[in-house]
């Protein structure tokens, strides 16, 4: 956590040289399905894909779809 943000940060894998076009980043919702946040973390913005991580405000994820308590 960052603040009022949750990090959400991965290891670049080993990608035999060839480049990373996008990550697919997977929050799991409040009934157990996975879906992307694109608006805070879309894993194709090339800064997200040069930092490895992204945030998202904790007040997106206590809130539905996700209900994280």
């Amino acid at each position: 956590m960052n603040g009022a943000n949750v990090k959400i940060e991965w290891m670049v894998p080993d990608n035999g040289a060839s480049t990373i076009l996008r990550y697919q980043v997977l929050i799991m919702k409040e009934d157990g399905t996975f879906i992307e946040d694109k608006t805070f973390c879309d894993g194709s913005n090339f800064v997200i894909l040069a930092r490895a991580f992204c945030e998202i405000p904790m007040q997106i994820l206590t809130a539905a779809p996700f209900s994280l308590t």
